[in-house]
């Protein structure tokens, strides 16, 4: 899944220059999020990448689903700001 700013344009948050500047990253601030919720993710630039076990539960799905929803949150925010 990939985060951007505006869906028409499709201008990402962050860039490649924003990584190596070191400048805080959106897709960190909501991976760290969903970590702190118990759901973990590889995130990178402006895309997310969920990889569950081949095992998993419906109800781990939508807790997942749930927690990715609340952390998107921050994402709302960074756009509207």
């Amino acid at each position: 899944m990939e985060l951007v700013k505006n869906r028409k344009t499709k201008a990402p948050f962050n860039t490649g220059a924003d990584k190596v500047a070191g400048r805080p990253l959106l897709v960190d601030k909501v991976s760290a999020r969903m970590m702190g919720n118990g759901v973990f993710l590889q995130s990178w630039l402006s895309h997310f990448v969920f990889a569950p076990p081949l095992i998993v539960k419906k109800e781990d799905i939508d807790q997942g689903i749930a927690v990715f929803d609340e952390a998107l949150s921050l994402a709302d925010a960074e756009a509207e700001g």
